[in-house]
């Protein structure tokens, strides 16, 4: 069974191996997280929140290179072999994994993301075809440019709302308010919040 979820962890992410497939690993975990080590026998320039290990990584030596508290691990080498070893260990231990190019290896995959603030969208065709999943993710980039602006006006009053059903209701006439639009649009963050809580006290049932 493969089930999106949004994952709540804690702890380094380590990276095995590197070139270009290395680098757009560290660029996909880094939209998380900082805390990132990649281990390659490569020299490869980085930005200055990974921390990075030259080294020889074997059958033999792998295991020193994951601390207990790691969160994930992404190996990228190309000898299915020991991209086994580090896997086995890794789902022994507890430990997500994610092997390039080898569902069979990963008890983990990445979506395609498209990211805003706090809004990001995931897209997946289950590994059918990767290309689509690149194009739907390249238009989906453009559309939610701003929304996370939508998240700072509507978050503060939340609190002051009871029920799901009277948050949606709400939350739609304030969503529709066309002058609210124009300035979410407009980035004006400060006018939109006070406009969002005019409408607000319109609709607002105490």
């Amino acid at each position: 069974m493969k089930m999106p979820v949004v994952l709540n962890m804690e702890g380094p992410v380590i990276i095995f191996g590197g070139g270009n497939v290395g680098q757009r690993k560290v660029e996909y975990a880094s939209m998380f997280t900082d805390d990132i080590t990649l281990i390659s026998k490569d020299a490869l320039p980085m930005p200055d929140h990974v921390t990075i290990v030259n080294m020889e990584i074997t059958g033999d030596n792998f295991k020193d290179q994951i601390p207990g508290n790691t969160a994930l691990v992404i190996s990228a080498f190309s000898d299915r072999a020991l991209n086994r070893q580090i896997a086995d260990y890794c789902l022994e231990q507890g430990i997500l994994i994610n092997v390039v190019d080898d569902q069979e290896l990963s008890n983990i995959f990445f979506t395609g993301i498209s990211k805003a603030g706090d809004v990001t969208i995931s897209i997946s065709t289950g590994g059918v075809s990767p290309f689509m999943a690149r194009k739907m993710r390249e238009e989906l980039d453009d559309w939610v440019v701003g929304k996370d602006i939508w998240l700072e006006v509507l978050h503060p009053l939340r609190c002051h709302i009871d029920g799901i059903d009277e948050k949606n209701r709400i939350f739609e006439e304030i969503f529709a308010d066309a002058r609210l639009g124009e300035m979410v649009e407009q980035g004006e963050i400060e006018e939109a919040r006070k406009r969002a809580k005019e409408v607000f006290d319109v609709h607002c049932q105490h």
